[in-house]
């Protein structure tokens, strides 16, 4: 049988575990979850995804919920053949926290930022020699890779003499106060993930250009400002953007396997929730599967 726990309270974070190339052993609460070994691997380990999704309440899933009005087809196939926890808790209800405590383990509050979020250029909140889930992970003979928004801070390249906010989102006079064209150190490949490809912050805060690993995808030459949805009021902050990046272009341009098309974040308080999410469709049974977020 299934195991399935009391449900408490659903905040902003769901975790799904895929079990790639392997079959799922369904047994008694207590008993674990057991696979058969992977074809890959060699071994008994699964592959693991996270997905931190902004606004997506527990009944939003179809497998939670039948009466939801999200198709969520591949949640619903990884709930079938693996195991629901319907126990969980969110640090926090903004971006930056809740990310600290799901890669460390930690009390949000326990960092050094005690209000608020992170900005786009902001230095590295993760302590120096904290233990990730990420490096535990790796420990044990994973390859880790992270995708999408990172916001935890990064340590940019800051010009001679030009300050940038640590723990707060940094002013319109400090956007251009880092040099883009150097590499970036503590970042994700800082912290146990052997590949990275994102953005720095919310999708309202510059840099306005992906990153590969450590070094911009390309440089933030131009000065850009977008609209926070079609036709309505409201602006994303001005400053340093890619030439060929408007928001809303897919990761599949620039990383093959995954494809995202992103609205403006929902997690800053500056911006309101738009639509509904239409599908999510996380991988499963391989990697040639397509990660498709439709806001």
């Amino acid at each position: 049988m299934r195991t399935k726990l009391q449900f408490s309270r659903l905040g902003l974070v769901m975790a799904v575990a895929t079990f790639c190339a392997t079959s799922v052993v369904r047994g008694q609460p207590g008993d674990g979850l057991k696979t058969r070994p992977t074809s890959r691997r060699g071994g008994k380990s699964p592959n693991i995804v996270f997905i931190l999704a902004d606004d997506l309440g527990y009944g939003d899933v179809r497998c939670l919920n039948p009466n939801g009005k999200i198709p969520t087809p591949q949640l619903d196939r990884l709930a079938a053949d693996g195991m629901i926890f319907t126990d969980a808790h969110s640090p926090s209800s903004v971006c930056t926290p809740t990310r600290y405590s799901i890669l460390t383990g930690r009390y949000n509050w326990r960092s050094r930022l005690q209000s608020g979020v992170l900005g786009g250029l902001s230095p590295r909140l993760i302590e120096k020699g904290r233990l990730t889930v990420a490096s535990m992970l790796r420990g044990q003979g994973y390859h880790t890779a992270c995708f999408g928004k990172w916001h935890l801070g990064m340590d940019w390249a800051r010009l001679p003499g030009k300050p940038v906010a640590e723990l707060e989102i940094e002013t319109a006079g400090q956007v251009r106060n880092v040099d883009f064209a150097q590499p970036i150190r503590n970042g994700p490949n800082a912290l146990g993930f052997d590949d990275y490809f994102g953005i720095s912050a919310s999708l309202d805060m510059v840099p306005y250009t992906f990153i590969k690993n450590d070094r911009v995808v390309e440089l933030p030459t131009e000065d850009k400002q977008f609209p926070m949805r079609p036709g309505a009021p409201g602006q994303t902050r001005r400053g340093p953007g890619a030439a060929r990046l408007p928001p809303g272009q897919r990761l599949s341009t620039a990383r093959p396997g995954i494809r995202y098309r992103a609205s403006p974040d929902r997690s800053s308080p500056r911006v309101r929730p738009r639509g509904r999410l239409r599908r999510i469709e996380p991988p499963v049974g391989g990697w040639r599967q397509t990660l498709e977020l439709f806001p």
